[in-house]
């Protein structure tokens, strides 16, 4: 898959949404056998499908840790470039698999990584110096922490304020690029923070233990999805459809409307503010935002485009679930989402200029479109969860 061009696109309306969708009652009654049938193939697809893409995840984060231990073995400028590369290179297909948060699933249940993998926002100061204070965080503590492995820093991850991150996709963001001080591009961390800076060696072992955890987390969520063995899996398949069914649709529903509007675009959208943004150190917050809208058409379509062709994969989505029980509603949510792709890939780059200015500017009137087109997309979920009495919560 090749990543989305970043262009621009008009509209306007800011303000709040109500982000509870609640369905109850329906609208086109076309239950039976086939409806039936459809909405098991699509739970069984999406199964399949997390499982697709959480492999791909894991084959290019492994990719990406290869570049890391080549990075921190020979610090230089082209090993620095590379170890980046591998994550600029997962990160999106990491962003497509987001559709399988949100419904205590085991990702993010009470004993799942999500906290671990993708935790955000950070406070740069806990893990390592920054501006104006050179000897802060973990790094540079070796007196409080004298030893940097994965027992430490899962033990610090999140403790004394959720800003607390220790590890996952955004320490190893940190840890490569450093602070992102320019308005024309991501930050500059040297490579010399690897060789003769202070605390290098312990700043190594920092980069390479976190990595490592990141690709077994991803690795036990995948695990869980597994047919055969996978647990959660099992459990998804074996209950009622219906009930699968709207796991999925709160989920995908959840990421675009609560997480995705709510959270990645209309904060910093409101506060013109650098330190709300995404993954603001290598300055690829749009292409959070424009893979989280590709991986909610994923499972609309029931499709993924693998970075391993051998993964790729396609099955029934639940556009054919809405074709069969509601007709009228498959339309309109089937254009709703492929309307906010599109206004997701329109958005300028780097997100930290376009939350600037006025909202004339062009930057701030693409995010506007984005903003609008997920706030269409709220109502046509809500409207063709509620056609086919599907109980769906985005909070």
């Amino acid at each position: 898959m090749s990543i989305a061009p970043r262009c621009l696109k008009p509209l306007a309306l800011a303000a709040a949404l109500p982000l509870a969708l609640t369905a109850c009652g329906g609208s086109d009654d076309n239950s039976g056998p086939s409806l039936t049938s459809v909405k098991s193939a699509a739970v069984a697809s999406y199964a399949d499908l997390m499982v697709a893409n959480y492999s791909d995840v894991i084959a290019l984060a492994e990719e990406m840790q290869t570049a890391i231990v080549a990075f921190v073995a020979t610090p230089t400028s082209l090993t620095l470039e590379a170890a980046r590369d591998g994550w600029l290179t997962a990160r999106p297909y990491y962003q497509q698999s987001e559709v399988g948060r949100f419904y205590d699933g085991p990702i993010d249940d009470a004993d799942g990584p999500e906290g671990d993998i993708n935790a955000w926002p950070l406070d740069e100061g806990y893990i390592d110096y920054v501006n104006g204070n050179p000897t802060a965080g973990i790094v540079n503590d070796p007196t409080t922490y004298p030893t940097i492995d994965e027992a430490l820093l899962r033990s610090l991850n999140g403790v004394g304020g959720e800003e607390n991150v220790a590890t996952g996709w955004h320490a190893i963001e940190f840890l490569l690029w450093g602070q992102d001080e320019s308005t024309t591009g991501p930050g500059e961390r040297p490579f010399e923070d690897y060789t003769v800076n202070d605390n290098a060696t312990r700043r190594g072992t920092y980069l390479t233990v976190t990595t490592q955890m990141l690709v077994d987390d991803l690795s036990s969520v995948r695990d869980e999805w597994l047919p055969t063995t996978g647990a959660f899996r099992t459990s998804f398949l074996a209950q009622d459809v219906d009930s699968s069914l709207e796991l999925i649709l709160t989920g995908i529903a959840t990421l675009g409307v609560g997480e995705l509007r709510g959270e990645r675009i209309l904060v910093p959208f409101d506060s013109k503010s650098q330190e709300d943004e995404h993954s603001c150190f290598s300055d690829t917050t749009d292409l959070d935002h424009i893979f989280d809208g590709i991986g909610i058409r994923n499972i609309w379509r029931g499709e993924y485009d693998a970075a391993d062709d051998s993964l790729d994969y396609s099955g029934t989505g639940l556009d054919e679930v809405f074709q069969a029980g509601s007709p009228t509603n498959a339309v309109a949510l089937g254009a709703a989402v492929d309307a906010a792709v599109a206004a997701l890939e329109a958005q300028d780059s780097p997100f930290d200029q376009a939350i600037l200015g006025l909202d004339t500017d062009p930057g701030r009137v693409a995010l506007q479109a984005c903003l609008d087109s997920l706030s269409a997309f709220n109502i046509a979920i809500s409207n063709a969860a509620d056609a086919l009495d599907l109980e769906v919560t985005s909070f």
